[in-house]
């Protein structure tokens, strides 16, 4: 792992590198890659010595922004972007990963671990090593790339082993679902003493979106291959048990509601056991989307695409002038993060269905555009878990104009 030290005089050469902390909204050309910088220059003008962002205490804002400045990099090649994001990385991994391997929350002090937070570490981490992998300046020190490396795959076993056996309850946690309510996918939490479902008894597609996206980076082409030892909840399986799942009625325990042609926001359960689940929302079922477009992309397979096109083509159907979508911001959520993950699903589904219905991907590619000529017009960039979303948004849509 990069030392402490060597992260300061990363960090001390940031803005040297980027050139570009100081420039406006409102003075900047409005490019694509300019419009990635400004939207950019928050994160890397205010992160602190040590390496961490300022941001607030939740681990999965830090996880956020690390997936946003992976993109950045991605897409413009600068590799000003990836060093940042291995920077808080690393104090994600020093701060927040304990010796089990779950990610807490706000501190030691946190009774609950949440599943989703192993998933947006693996997605970070992944994205960080692959760039990091084909980067020239951030391996100055490229004698220690391999022992970083090492080390970073470490902490990605233990967060996926977290999951199916080394959290305090010491069960697998999709498993032990699935037996108990016949529903393939982890529970949402669990606490220190080993308390399943320990806060807040609902699962959301907001996790499941995640869930997809993570275990197709390391089970997708060129992935780690987690859980490859051939243990019950092994990444590959899991993922392919998820995706059933998924597809599945709400009635059912799944995720896809075909009446209305959506991902739904959630399932509700209780105590007693499951008792309904909640409509499509702009933030839950976006996530789910995106997740679900992403596994699309990562493994070839097309299982999910027929209802990734249904929720694209409502998401296109609530389309508003000059790139609005109607019903934005939801009473759950917040409309920067929502735009971020909404300029999201159309460039993801813009390259998705590229290759299999050229007008439909057109029509996404459209209305991606209008988005992100909106989204750059409307919101002032800053370092915030909403703006990571909206920065990741801008990135892929950029990424789907060059492909």
């Amino acid at each position: 792992m990069t030392s402490a030290p060597t992260c300061r005089v990363f960090l001390a050469c940031l803005v040297v590198l980027s050139g570009f902390c100081g420039v406006s909204l409102q003075s900047a050309a409005t490019t694509g890659e300019e419009m990635i910088r400004i939207y950019a220059a928050p994160f890397l003008s205010r992160q602190h010595p040590d390496g961490a962002y300022d941001l607030p205490s939740e681990v999965q804002a830090r996880l956020k922004a690390e997936i946003a400045l992976a993109h950045a990099g991605q897409v413009t090649g600068d590799d000003v972007y990836g060093i940042s994001a291995l920077c808080d990385l690393e104090w994600v991994i020093a701060q927040r990963m304990e010796a089990h391997g779950g990610l807490n929350w706000t501190g030691p002090e946190n009774q609950h671990f949440f599943e989703v937070h192993q998933h947006w570490f693996l997605i970070a981490s992944e994205l960080i090593l692959r760039l990091d992998s084909s980067s020239t300046a951030m391996g100055a020190h490229d004698a220690s790339r391999p022992a970083r490396h090492a080390a970073i795959r470490e902490c990605q076993q233990a967060a996926w082993g977290f999951m199916i056996a080394t959290n305090p309850a010491g069960v697998d946690l999709y498993e032990h679902n699935a037996k108990a309510h016949d529903a393939f996918f982890a529970y949402r939490s669990v606490d220190r003493q080993g308390v399943l479902q320990s806060q807040g008894p609902f699962k959301g597609s907001y996790e499941i979106g995640a869930t997809l996206w993570s275990l197709a980076l390391h089970c997708g082409t060129g992935g780690s291959g987690l859980g490859a030892r051939g243990r019950i909840g092994a990444a590959a399986q899991a993922l392919d048990r998820l995706v059933t799942q998924s597809l599945r009625p709400p009635t059912e325990r799944g995720f896809f509601d075909a009446t209305s042609g959506t991902w739904v926001r959630l399932l509700e359960w209780t105590d007693a056991g499951w008792k309904g689940w909640q409509p499509v929302d702009w933030k839950y079922a976006s996530e789910m989307q995106v997740g679900a477009l992403e596994y699309s992309l990562l493994t070839g397979r097309a299982d999910l695409l027929s209802a990734c096109r249904r929720h694209s083509e409502y998401v296109l159907s609530q389309m508003r002038s000059y790139g609005r979508l109607r019903g934005l911001p939801d009473p759950h959520g917040n409309a920067a993060y929502e735009y971020g993950m909404s300029l999201s699903l159309l460039a993801l589904s813009d390259q998705a269905f590229r290759g299999l219905d050229a007008a439909f991907a057109d029509q996404c590619a459209r209305a991606a555009d209008e988005m992100f000529a909106y989204v750059t017009r409307s919101f002032e960039a800053a370092s915030t878990e909403e703006h990571a979303a909206l920065l990741t948004g801008l990135a892929r849509a950029m990424a789907a104009r060059t492909r």
